[in-house]
């Protein structure tokens, strides 16, 4: 089917499928008064057009891992994840997949980490890519280092050791009626007094780092 005659080099085809394949030939011809001539041997172009951008679906971090998916793009033959590198302000790659997820480890506790995916169709030897999708987010914290405890008649003293990479804490207490652990207090500082205990019981306590990040993703 002919598409269009041009006297330019260059031409748009608009108006075609999402993620599909196509091939084109593109022959030179000459005009005469006789007619069109075109040449024998035409260019054959395998190409496709783009795929959707990912969308990321679920993420889940430990202190030395993060773990992410996105969902399947229809018509993509895999995917590419890269990691953003602060001390040369560009994406590394770090892997071609045909899986809609991808776990990153050996990360730092409690570190923010900017991740990139990009979705790619292949026609032949081309391959044509998606618009890239950011996400960032942080690695869990380690807990809190050399808890200590010191009681009067009404109170308990907590202390702990500061860790640079989080943004506070988070102070529970153990409720055994309910069994379940409920908030007492967020801070910045690693002392707390807690008052108006009773005399003469035990109680139980835990301390949580939180790490506050502007986290996004599918940017």
């Amino acid at each position: 089917m002919l598409v269009k005659k041009t006297y330019n080099n260059s031409y748009k085809v608009k108006n075609l499928g999402k993620a599909k394949n196509y091939a084109f030939i593109v022959k030179a011809y000459s005009k005469t008064d006789e007619g069109y001539y075109y040449s024998r041997q035409g260019t054959k172009i395998v190409t496709c057009t783009k795929v959707d951008k990912c969308r990321i679906s679920g993420i889940s971090q430990t202190t030395k891992s993060i773990k992410f998916t996105w969902d399947k793009v229809k018509g993509a033959s895999g995917y590419r994840v890269y990691l953003y590198e602060t001390s040369s302000g560009s994406y590394k790659k770090l892997a071609t997949t045909a899986k809609t997820y991808y776990e990153c480890s050996t990360l730092k506790a409690g570190k923010v980490y900017t991740f990139a995916v990009k979705a790619y169709r292949k026609a032949g030897s081309t391959v044509v890519w998606s618009d890239i999708t950011k996400l960032s987010t942080a690695t869990k914290p380690e807990r809190p280092g050399e808890l200590t405890a010191s009681a009067s008649v009404n109170a308990v003293t907590l202390r702990w050791k500061k860790d640079s990479s989080v943004t506070g804490y988070r102070v529970y207490k153990y409720n055994s009626v309910k069994k379940v652990y409920e908030p007492v207090k967020v801070t910045n500082e690693t002392k707390i007094v807690l008052y108006n205990l009773k005399a003469n019981k035990n109680y139980v306590f835990s301390i949580v780092c939180n790490k506050k990040i502007a986290e996004y993703l599918n940017i």
